[in-house]
């Protein structure tokens, strides 16, 4: 009998979701609020998460088995694709895009432990060099050897890579890039060095219309005369991100966690067929999850970084502190951050209020609203509740002013005291005429055993997305029994979309009881606001800091090609960020992690920072500098310098360990000029300043570890030209293979000048 496949995809989400239910315990609460959503109707934008391929709508996640060829192949006969770090078969993290209506049945077999979905992670130099002391390790004045990354690896994965670009070619006119990898339609194609030498490559050049990876990968090793990036001379790796159409209005620069897991493990398989050291930098990040190290992203990512020495992760820190001044005056008393430490004592409710600045942009993100991810501590899920509260007293949609709300009655919404003790799920626990809120509750999440909720406020079909900035959202944690403790994280992660209020407690806005319970509001922060997964026990976090430019003006400023010289420190200029010359970053997130660890590690110059300007990307005059090459600010712009300092040290001592190069790195850092926004200054700006030559200068040279010295060409036995690999691995259909190569065919970078891809 045949059945058809509108039909079948509909019976299957129906079995998914009556499934999810049963074997809930198995999923986290993403993962199974994404599949109630898909069975049920897209309420919030989850759908924007998954694929189509080959026929079935596919959910990227994170799966921890204990049989991994078992669980891959079980994917695979279903429909999905699988990578297993390392190859692995025994116990292990796969990185999986599973069927929907697969899902439950993943999560119920017996080897499986958790499915966890996979977050949308967002992006996050001239005398830079000069401030990190890397000028000296480069020209050997600082140790009496020069160093300049000679035959260690520097990879990245980020939105694209203009890959001909002249910071990435040497002298003689080689490239310097040795493998790219993109995944199109679930199908990989790979180049080597040779391919991206000859133009067989089947991968466009030019930056695919980003800008933001290969600026930062000219950072870490671009080798411009003028903008010399850290590792000049390092052998480059690229994985692009594979986002859909997740993120807002900015698709290109972002990532699903799953194509950063296997992008990592894909450069350092390759770096150990050319037997080389290896750093990996990630300029991304997201606020969901508990930020403890338990997410299977991190966990994942630790596992790479441990299994050998010279397999290094940074990644950047965040730009989640929040700037004050950034804000329209009547906010700026009030702005508190992304982040809230819940703090309920016995007996008592606390609220804690969210304001929408840009409910145009929380709602088009794949959760479709403001989230507020809430994460208690272990135990107290039989002592605590969760509510949600909207109000429109006082709320206008640009600015605002405080008359206070005298009790619950003046709420639009409220929904019922949801316990933590029990599994739940509210798709839409409560709504006025424009706004509601869905409410999900896992009672014990199997990664940390932590009680954790999810409060999504979403506009309601039909209506515009801006009444969600014409409402203040409160969420409450109720105890009814002991303390209720732990932290709760807005996404998306930026704070011009919206934040906690601080300021509230003990000024007159405290909520009355009404027809529910009343309850005291509590402050919104930036601490614990480094993003997932520079939290990682086995990732190295760099904060942002500015340094003046010039040398010793006393300012930090850059002249764009409209011939204007902008100063960083004026929030009027291009991307000024209010931050003090000589200081910590305005924007740099802070730590530490919810399990107490330090973060971020140390701070490296994140702004204003000069390096490549793929050639496909426009960026407006006032920031181009030279034609090709651009000014940007962040800590995805300290980050890879900090990878590239790593690279000058993998090529003095490629022996050393995650942690060895951790200690390194912090050793001779100055806190000179630093101003802590925290109550331990290590979770403002880790160790401090990075100084290349002290870090290397703590490493004896040893490089016995690795002995390469080649390119990556033939080693792993696959051709240096168009290799195409379905993401099982096994060789793609010739037609698709075909279709591909000739649709991605790179085309001269002269030719593109005539000739428009389209």
């Amino acid at each position: 009998m045949k059945i058809g496949m509108r039909t079948a995809m509909v019976a299957a989400l129906f079995l998914c979701a009556m499934a999810a239910k049963a074997a809930a315990g198995e999923m986290d609460l993403m993962m199974r609020k994404m599949s109630g959503a898909l069975a049920e109707g897209p309420k919030t934008s989850w759908s924007k998460s998954t694929s189509l391929e080959r026929g079935f709508v596919l959910i990227p996640c994170f799966v921890r088995t204990r049989d991994a060829g078992s669980t891959a192949a079980a994917i695979e006969a279903a429909g999905g694709r699988a990578e297993r770090l390392g190859g692995n078969s025994g116990a292990a993290i796969i990185s999986a895009h599973v069927p929907a209506g697969f899902a439950a049945g993943l999560a119920a077999r017996p080897e499986v432990e958790v499915v966890e979905a996979a977050p949308l992670l967002s992006p996050k130099m001239d005398t830079a060099r000069t401030y990190s002391d890397t000028v000296a390790v480069q020209d050997g004045t600082g140790l009496g050897v020069a160093y300049d990354g000679t035959d260690v690896v520097v990879g990245a994965v980020d939105d694209g890579l203009d890959y001909g670009h002249p910071d990435f070619t040497s002298a003689t006119g080689k490239r310097r890039v040795q493998y790219l990898m993109k995944t199109v339609n679930g199908t990989k194609v790979e180049c080597k060095q040779a391919a991206i030498q000859d133009g067989t490559c089947g991968i466009a050049d030019g930056g695919q219309g980003t800008h933001h990876g290969t600026h930062v990968t000219g950072i870490a090793a671009g080798n411009d005369p003028t903008y010399t990036g850290v590792a000049p001379n390092s052998d480059i790796m690229f994985v692009f991100n594979s986002a859909t159409d997740a993120s807002t209005s900015d698709a290109g620069a972002t990532s699903f966690a799953t194509a950063v897991l296997d992008g990592v493990s894909a450069i350092f398989a390759k770096a150990d067929v050319v037997d080389k050291a290896a750093v990996v930098n990630l300029s991304l990040g997201t606020s969901i999850g508990a930020h403890d190290g338990t997410s299977l992203l991190e966990q994942g990512l630790t596992e790479l970084s441990a299994a050998k020495p010279g397999r290094i992760i940074v990644n950047a820190a965040g730009n989640e502190q929040v700037t004050p001044a950034a804000q329209p005056a009547a906010r700026r008393d009030y702005v508190g951050g992304i982040h809230a430490s819940i703090s309920a004592p016995a007996g008592e409710s606390r609220g804690y209020r969210i304001g929408v600045w840009s409910g145009i942009t929380a709602a088009a993100t794949y959760v479709g609203g403001t989230t507020a991810d809430v994460w208690l501590e272990k135990g107290q899920a039989g002592d605590c509740d969760v509510a949600a509260f909207a109000y429109t007293q006082g709320r206008d949609p640009l600015d605002f002013a405080f008359p206070g709300l005298a009790t619950t009655d003046d709420s639009s919404f409220a929904t019922a005291d949801i316990p933590f003790s029990v599994d739940s799920s509210n798709v839409e626990a409560a709504s006025d005429a424009a706004v509601a809120v869905s409410v999900d509750v896992d009672s014990s999440d199997i990664r940390n055993e932590k009680p954790h909720a999810m409060a999504i406020f979403y506009p309601k079909g039909g209506v515009l997305s801006s009444n969600l900035e014409t409402r203040w959202f409160d969420v409450v944690i109720r105890s009814k029994g002991g303390a209720c403790s732990g932290h709760m994280w807005l996404y998306f992660d930026q704070v011009y979309v919206h934040d906690f209020l601080k300021g509230m407690a003990g000024a007159g806005h405290d909520v009355g009881d009404g027809a529910w319970a009343g309850y005291k509001l509590a402050d919104g922060d930036s601490l614990y606001t480094a993003t997932i997964p520079s939290t990682a026990v086995g990732v190295i976090s760099a904060g942002s800091w500015m340094p003046e430019k010039p040398v010793g003006s006393g300012v930090s400023e850059w002249t764009g090609d409209n011939g204007v010289t902008y100063d960083q420190s004026d929030l009027s200029a291009p991307g000024g960020t209010g931050s003090v010359t000589g200081d910590l970053s305005a924007f740099s997130s802070l730590g530490p992690t919810a399990d107490g660890r330090t973060k971020p590690d140390i701070v490296a110059p994140g702004e204003p920072i000069i390096a490549a300007l793929a050639e496909d990307a426009f960026v407006s005059n006032s920031v181009k500098v030279g034609g090709d090459h651009f000014k940007n600010a962040g800590t995805s712009m300290s980050s890879p310098h900090a990878a590239g300092v790593v690279a000058l040290l993998l090529q003095r001592n490629n022996t050393l360990t995650v942690d060895q190069v951790r200690a390194a790195l912090r050793t001779g850092a100055t806190t000179a000029g630093m101003t802590a926004k925290s109550p331990d200054p290590e979770n403002s700006f880790g160790a401090g300043k990075i100084d290349a030559v002290e870090v290397l200068k703590s490493a004896v040279e040893d490089t016995s570890a690795y002995s390469g010295t080649g390119d990556l060409n033939g080693q792993d036995g696959g051709s240096g030209g168009c290799g195409l690999v379905d993401a099982k691995g096994s060789q793609a259909a010739m037609p698709m293979a075909l279709i591909l190569c000739l649709a991605l065919i790179v085309i001269p970078r002269g030719l593109k000048k005539v000739y428009k891809i389209q």
